[in-house]
């Protein structure tokens, strides 16, 4: 936990001497494009079962290099996100936010869960960037993937989540979202916006003691 702390004092620390012109231009972009997006914004949806993440053939890039098929993760629950490495917003909120809710599953929970993490920027996001962004969060394999694609692949693939993003300039503009897969890779619920880790946990408890992880 003291590592988490350290880990959300240089995130929050990033946000606050991030370029505030720039902060507040993103803002602004991001309240005018949220009007046409599918989920309100700091909500919780849950989403009918046929709609299956991992239905794609196609392989992705992790941090290490190797291709994997998304069908690989079955048989295992996750949560899945997508961010930017350069983001200076909320992407590294999201990933410490995912971070401290592996924190608060149990031990047999841990074990069993799988973090999924999309790059929306493969153009920046070459497998070894996005080794130093997980290693800035000791997201460590193979509980932790970050991989990359096509953007043709990204698009398609953050369809099936109603997940929104585009580039502005040098910056993206898009959704925050948070997903929990069940093992065959089905969207079960999706939190938006800024939900506490904890409450994130305990749905995920309760969807695996209702069988639907």
């Amino acid at each position: 936990m003291v590592r988490l702390a350290i880990i959300r004092t240089v995130a929050i620390g990033l946000i606050v001497f991030g370029p505030l012109m720039l902060w507040f231009g993103w803002k602004y972009q991001k309240n005018q494009n949220r009007l046409g997006m599918s989920q309100a914004f700091n909500s919780v949806s849950t989403i009918a079962r046929e709609v299956n993440v991992y239905q794609s053939d196609q392989p992705w890039v992790t941090q290490d290099g190797q291709e994997v098929q998304l069908q690989s993760f079955r048989g295992q629950p996750a949560l899945a996100t997508f961010v930017y490495t350069t983001c200076t917003h909320t992407c590294s909120l999201t990933t410490l936010r995912m971070k401290e809710v592996e924190s608060w599953l149990p031990e047999d929970m841990k074990n069993r869960f799988r973090f999924l993490t999309f790059s929306m920027d493969p153009e920046v996001d070459t497998p070894e960037r996005l080794k130093e962004y997980a290693t800035r969060f000791e997201a460590i394999p193979p509980q932790w993937s970050f991989m990359t694609n096509s953007l043709d692949e990204v698009k398609s693939l953050a369809k099936l989540f109603s997940f929104y993003f585009k580039k502005e300039g040098d910056i993206f503009v898009h959704s925050d979202m948070i997903a929990v897969l069940d093992k065959e890779g089905n969207i079960q619920k999706q939190f938006w916006g800024s939900q506490l880790p904890e409450k994130i946990a305990e749905t995920l408890q309760s969807l695996d003691q209702s069988g639907k992880l």
